[in-house]
């Protein structure tokens, strides 16, 4: 008898255990644990609504699990489907508010007792009208954001906690997209432009604006853009290729590469390498453990502003085009100053230093300088 006590009641610990992790999640996230990972045949249309966009201005969905897909719309009116792998009740649907310029999509309330059996899957499809150019907000938590569409908004934004952001081309005087654990990727994004990720990639293919880009683990690529762009990340790569306009890109562990762009650029790594190719102005370059590798264009022929490279304990090679005039110093504490003018070059003594004048009248400087590395300049 006393075994059989001590059995029930350890029995009723586990299930207890159990139930308080079970609160314990609930009270963290508001929600009972659940899977968005689904399968088309798991789902199925519950819900089709017609709603009139006469007057709106302001579109705004906020889903928790579920993917938002926009398509377009073949009526006046915006078309919101709804899929689930569920028979919802009425409070689990899309709650839809709205007044004479804004239209409020909001997921329904869905903690249902049999999640814990069974894993909820859904999604929403959002037909908007071709005529609507009104800002957009869309926002999910584990679902993701995704559109084929050309969409010309006076703002957009759009929003994941762990799920991805996908568009194909967007026009907006400012858009904007962030994610915490997923990836942003745009075909084209025109206009002031925002984009932000914790451990996800970031990739923009084309579009103009200026750009602020950042993500904590994860790289950023940005390709054929015009305008003012700032990208950092921690421990991410950060590639640019034909972007014409000023630049400040910093990365703590990542790599630093850029080619066929133009504008001055402020580029810094602590401990990866930076290597830009046919630069077509100046910059600013600092590594603390990496090298630095940058070719110049001839568009540096008109350029005024000075020319930096500072790597602690790498190497700094230049490549110039002919005819320039410059100022020029190299400082290198253990390695070696080659250039092709060192006729136009005074040393110390022991070669650790180098400076003189390039060309005539010359309107910037070139400055070099590496701890330990070795100091190259081409032509």
């Amino acid at each position: 008898m006393r075994r059989f006590v001590i059995s029930m009641i350890a029995i009723f610990g586990v299930i207890a255990l159990g139930l308080v992790l079970l609160m314990a999640t609930v009270i963290r996230t508001g929600r009972l644990p659940i899977s968005s990972s689904y399968s088309i045949a798991d789902v199925s249309l519950v819900k089709t609504s017609n709603l009139s966009m006469e007057g709106i201005t302001r579109l705004s969905l906020e889903y928790s699990s579920d993917d938002i897909r926009f398509y377009e719309s073949d009526t006046e009116e915006l078309i919101l489907k709804e899929y689930m792998s569920i028979t919802p009740k009425e409070k689990e649907l899309t709650q839809i508010k709205q007044t004479s310029s804004e239209l409020r999509l909001r997921g329904g309330d869905r903690m249902r007792q049999n999640w814990i059996f069974n894993h909820y899957n859904g999604y929403v499809e959002v037909y908007l009208p071709a005529d609507y150019h009104g800002s957009i907000s869309a926002s999910t938590s584990s679902g993701n954001v995704d559109s084929d569409l050309v969409l010309n908004q006076s703002d957009f934004a759009a929003a994941c906690s762990s799920g991805d952001i996908r568009l194909h081309e967007v026009h907006a005087d400012q858009i904007s997209a962030a994610t915490t654990s997923g990836n942003i990727e745009f075909d084209r994004a025109e206009g002031t432009r925002s984009f932000a990720s914790s451990s996800g990639d970031i990739k923009i293919h084309g579009g103009n604006g200026d750009t602020d880009a950042s993500s904590t683990s994860g790289n950023i690529t940005i390709n054929e853009t015009t305008g003012e762009l700032r990208a950092d990340s921690s421990s991410g790569n950060i590639t640019i290729e034909a972007a014409d306009g000023t630049k400040e890109i910093e990365t703590t562990s990542g790599e630093i590469t850029l080619s066929d762009c133009s504008g001055f650029i402020e580029a810094s790594a602590s401990s990866g390498n930076i290597e830009i190719s046919d630069l077509g102005g100046a910059g600013d370059f600092e590594t603390t453990s990496g090298n630095i590798k940058v070719s110049f264009t001839e568009e540096l022929l008109s350029s005024k502003e000075d020319i930096i490279a500072d790597a602690s304990s790498g190497n700094v090679e230049l490549s110039l085009p002919s005819g320039l005039s410059f100022d020029f110093s190299a400082e290198t504490s253990s390695g070696d100053i080659d250039t092709y003018f060192d006729d136009n070059l005074s040393y110390k003594q022991d070669g650790d230093y180098a400076s003189g004048t390039v060309g005539t009248s010359p309107v910037f400087r070139i400055e070099l300088t590496t701890s330990s590395g070795n100091i190259r300049v081409e032509d």
